[in-house]
């Protein structure tokens, strides 16, 4: 499923992978919400086969807990945690920067190192967020006495915009908690630890500290504090064994080695006893300066370290904004009611780019791949007009009785209590279930097709999906099924349709989607998906005015829109329709390469 995206994740869509650590991926994802509210997030989730392992499971919440507390704008805000198909996961603020181990090792690269100035306003910030954390309370109100224990450049993160943010709570500890660091387990990177803690002796906040200042001492020196192989590293850190600052910067502003001598120091009772404290002569020295650093010269630093890159990951995104996500046409042309809202039908075509000569998107090259790109839920209105409520309401009436494992039916129960049941299991996406229910009605009361034939379809829908990946000869029937049963069931016609172009039956795609149109005629989806068939069988002409049809309704990918467009246009012989339309597409998206670059071809065909 990961190697495949956009997918659903509970009410987020997963764009794509950033990282994967040794606990933990991180994933680009947004959250979708009603009447096209959209959030980009970070998604920080438990890897799949840690998911058996109470000791890191743990580890993880405890983290989650801890970062719920934590409320600064030096340390990346946690939105949600919660745990979907047996995978906890946090999100968090979504960050677009570097870390502060990239921002050194570029800018060296690059021959524009990180200013003392500049260093040593990331160093202040830290502080802020470490005096913050050191001195945060619970809800009771008592001291948590929390304890980073990671400090270090990767978990220092410089934002384009010039702020920064502490990140990564991972393997910090609250005093008083029950799952405690095991007695003389060293935890962290060994470069950047206190004495104290690569001894594996106990430690307190300024341990922090220290680190803080492993940080500064490598920006205002140009190189780390201990070098060396790893044993080497350590007995240097246990012993506190380092060159004085002064003497491989001899140009280093007296305060500022003051300020690393006294931070570093061994024994931490002669540190800094706090964050504020350690902050307080920062900025005692940066106040003097004549180049006193602000969010807005750091900003201009990142922009100009990372002009590049922010360009290709603007260009990322705008790519990965126009992709279709899941639930974006819920707001367009299906209302969801109460119960359905977290059951919304995910899959939708493929888009992939192909070679100049062909169309870049296309519909859907395999059911089963269309399948694996999004995870299986359900959309529609399982309730019907008539129904009095959400299934709280029913549950209410009828404690117990409506979420049964077995799908046996007590004796007397009437109509309406069976279909409430049927639709619960439809509502916790017991498809199985959820059919063999309203098999069940109906083989008792006919006459109940009418009020059951709306979740019913979408019940065999769901099962549908489910079988792509099992028994995919299964999809095709249970889909026809569905639509047998409810012939109104769009979402069902599309996934048919949907099939079918994978299969590249055209003629039955070209049939499926002008149904959908005409019973959905906003579904721009279906309209786009159906303009590519018909260039499938070279019908360019009614493939154009498709198209066209499709840019009217002003969809997020409307660019790739115009840019296919211009392909039909010109296999029509229409050459300078065609550049018209490449000039619209790269007017609204001027980092569409491929529309560039069609554009220059055909420019240069017209002028020979």
């Amino acid at each position: 499923m990961d190697k495949c995206f956009p997918v659903q994740f509970g009410k987020y869509a997963l764009l794509e992978k950033i990282a994967t650590g040794g606990m933990a991926e991180l994933l680009r994802a947004v959250i979708i919400g009603h009447e096209g509210f959209e959030k980009l997030v970070a998604i920080k989730r438990i890897l799949p086969h840690l998911t058996d392992q109470p000791q890191l499971v743990n580890a993880f919440i405890d983290e989650a807990k801890l970062a719920a507390l934590l409320q600064h704008p030096n340390i990346v805000q946690l939105y949600d945690f919660g745990c979907i198909d047996g995978a906890y996961f946090l999100a968090m603020e979504h960050l677009f920067g570097q870390d502060l181990h990239a921002i050194l090792s570029e800018s060296r690269a690059r021959g524009m190192p990180l200013s003392l100035d500049h260093g040593l306003y990331v160093v202040s910030k830290v502080c802020e967020a470490m005096d913050y954390a050191h001195k945060l309370r619970d809800l009771q109100g008592n001291p948590l006495h929390l304890i980073h224990r990671d400090i270090s450049p990767a978990n220092v993160l410089v934002t384009y915009e010039g702020e920064v943010k502490l990140v990564d709570f991972g393997i910090a500890k609250a005093a008083g908690k029950n799952t405690k660091t095991r007695e003389g387990l060293i935890k962290g990177k060994v470069g950047y630890m206190s004495p104290e803690q690569a001894s594996g002796k106990p430690i307190d906040h300024r341990s922090d500290l220290f680190s803080t200042a492993v940080i500064l001492y490598e920006i205002a020196t140009g190189k780390p504090m201990f070098q060396g192989e790893d044993l080497e590293v350590l007995v240097a850190v246990q012993e506190a064994r380092f060159e004085p600052p002064e003497k491989v910067n001899p140009d280093l502003p007296v305060k500022v080695c003051d300020i690393l001598h006294r931070s570093l120091n061994k024994d931490p009772d002669l540190r800094y006893q706090s964050g504020g404290e350690m902050l307080a002569d920062i900025e005692a020295y940066t106040h003097a300066s004549p180049s006193r650093i602000t969010v807005r010269t750091m900003a201009r630093y990142m922009k100009g370290l990372y002009h590049e890159e922010m360009e290709g990951e603007a260009r990322s995104i705008s790519k990965i904004s126009r992709l279709p996500l899941p639930a974006r046409e819920s707001a367009e042309s299906f209302a969801l009611d109460r119960v359905s809202k977290k059951t919304r039908i995910l899959s939708t075509y493929l888009r992939e780019q192909l070679p100049m000569k062909r169309l870049p998107w296309y519909g859907a090259t395999t059911f089963a791949l269309l399948i694996l790109l999004f995870l299986l839920s359900l959309a529609g209105n399982p309730l019907g007009e008539d129904d009095q409520g959400s299934v709280s309401k029913v549950q209410a009436h009828f404690p117990g009785s409506l979420y049964e494992e077995s799908g046996v039916q007590k004796p007397g129960r009437s109509l309406s209590h069976k279909i409430a049941s049927a639709r619960a299991a439809l509502e916790k996406e017991q498809f199985d279930e959820a059919v063999a229910r309203f098999e069940d009605i109906l083989s008792a009361s006919p006459d109940a097709m009418a009020k059951v034939s709306a979740p019913y379809s979408q019940a065999l829908m769901g099962q549908a999906l489910r079988a792509a990946s099992r028994n995919p000869e299964e999809v095709e029937p249970l889909l026809l099924k569905s639509l047998q049963v409810d012939p109104n069931n769009v979402r069902a016609r599309f996934e048919l349709a949907s099939l079918y172009l994978g299969r590249k039956d055209f003629s039955k795609a070209i049939e499926s989607y002008r149904k959908v149109i005409q019973t959905d005629p906003q579904f721009h989806r279906a309209a786009f998906n159906l303009a590519y068939a018909y260039a499938a069988k070279k019908d360019y002409a009614r493939a154009e005015q498709m198209y066209r049809r499709v840019i009217e309704l002003s969809p997020p990918y409307a660019d790739e829109a115009l840019f296919n467009l211009a392909i039909v246009q010109a296999k029509q012989g229409k050459t300078a329709q065609s550049i018209s339309s490449l000039e619209k597409a790269l007017a609204m998206n001027p980092n569409n390469k491929d529309a560039k670059s069609y554009l220059l071809k055909l420019k240069g065909k017209n002028t020979t």
